[in-house]
């Protein structure tokens, strides 16, 4: 589950607490141990809330506002045809994350061969069930792997969310990937994040500052 839909499930939540406190009080007709009932479910979701709130929080500091501008890349909906370009965007020596979530088996098992060390802390963009984090060097030969493997997987079998560190630092951010607009850092150069729009056939656009 992503922290916007866990946010957006958690609010809902709050309301239902908020009312079920308000009926709680005021409705004298119910017995004091429904009173007492409605009181706590009421709390429980207020306290599912609150823990959202901090959660999705912590995930955009580390995850979704990582940079605070750059190009945003919408539409983009091919894993092959992304592993096959994303090298023009990296970095020499940046690494590759993928966020597991419903990753399938054989997907899995190639990118825990090609592990490699962190290079950084990252929130992972989905709240629960805890994910795993798999880091993975961009050769050629690897991309060429995934795209491959991409072709007999629909989006969520290859991870929820994807991610490039260079230096310790966010260069490229994809929650729901495949799905969300691509999130491409400012260190990111111009000529190199043309190029990639050219290959995949879709048009960067610059953006600053946080996305709802």
């Amino acid at each position: 589950m992503s922290d916007l839909r866990l946010k957006r499930i958690a609010t809902t939540g709050l309301v239902i607490g908020a009312l079920l406190s308000i009926a709680g009080t005021f409705t004298l007709s119910l017995s004091f141990a429904a009173r007492v009932t409605m009181w706590a479910v009421s709390l429980i979701l207020i306290g599912v809330w609150a823990w959202a709130r901090t959660r999705t929080e912590r995930g955009e500091e580390g995850g979704r506002c990582g940079f605070p501008s750059g190009w945003l890349v919408a539409g983009l909906r091919d894993p092959s045809t992304f592993f096959q370009h994303v090298q023009t965007l990296l970095p020499p020596g940046a690494l590759l994350v993928l966020d597991e979530g419903s990753m399938a088996t054989e997907i899995r098992e190639f990118v825990e061969a090609g592990a490699v060390e962190p290079q950084a802390e990252l929130v992972s963009g989905t709240l629960w069930p805890r994910s795993r984090m798999h880091w993975l060097r961009p050769t050629t030969e690897s991309l060429s792997r995934l795209a491959a493997l991409s072709l007999n997987h629909a989006s969520p079998e290859i991870c929820d969310h994807l991610y490039a560190v260079h230096d310790g630092r966010l260069v490229l951010i994809w929650t729901d990937a495949f799905f969300d607009p691509l999130l491409i850092s400012s260190e990111v150069s111009a000529g190199s994040v043309a190029a990639f729009g050219q290959a995949v056939q879709l048009q960067p656009e610059k953006w600053e500052g946080h996305l709802s």
